[in-house]
């Protein structure tokens, strides 16, 4: 009913979340675990909408969006070739194991990496008004890598976020390895 086709991407690829959260039935919780990129409340370079955009707008308060950041690591992504194709061997077409880049400096992750513990979640609702919350708060640089990465242009996935403005929450791991060998 919802005519799809007439819709934008992030409005459709939103109206199939509600769609399941409606079918699941009132006062239903729905975890979409998805590219933290798409799922932020997020608009980037200026004009593409990610869907976090129309589900906080649709869901108010309802609505959580988690980033996923890394310190450091190998991760399996699709990593392009010289000339603009994708590459990078491994057994799936495309997909490689690069090694992440360092963090930039100031950015959340270079300052995350120095945490206690090497896995955290962190909420961030709540920020106190000292200067460790204002810090938080950001904006700072993050990198929102999702399928495609490549650590010869690591500044290529740096994003400027502000929390919780675009993520209620950050899950951070220090050090990742590869979903497959």
């Amino acid at each position: 009913s919802v005519g799809l086709r007439h819709l934008t991407r992030h409005e459709a690829n939103a109206e199939h979340v509600l769609y399941v959260l409606d079918e699941l039935g009132p006062g239903a919780k729905l975890l979409v675990w998805g590219g933290d990129v798409e799922m932020g409340r997020l608009t980037l370079s200026g004009q593409t909408v990610q869907t976090g955009v129309p589900l906080g707008e649709k869901l108010g308060d309802k609505y959580r969006a988690a980033a996923f950041a890394i310190g450091g690591g190998t991760i399996r992504a699709r990593v392009p070739t010289v000339g603009g194709g994708r590459g990078g061997g491994g057994g799936e077409p495309g997909f490689g194991n690069p090694r992440v880049a360092v963090p930039v400096p100031d950015s959340y992750e270079d300052v995350l990496m120095r945490a206690n513990n090497p896995i955290f979640w962190l909420d961030l609702h709540g920020l106190p008004s000292d200067s460790a919350g204002t810090w938080l708060r950001g904006p700072r640089q993050m990198r929102l890598i999702s399928e495609l990465y490549t650590p010869l242009a690591p500044t290529a996935f740096e994003t400027s976020v502000e929390f919780p403005k675009n993520y209620d929450a950050i899950v951070f791991a220090r050090t990742v390895s590869p979903a497959h060998p």
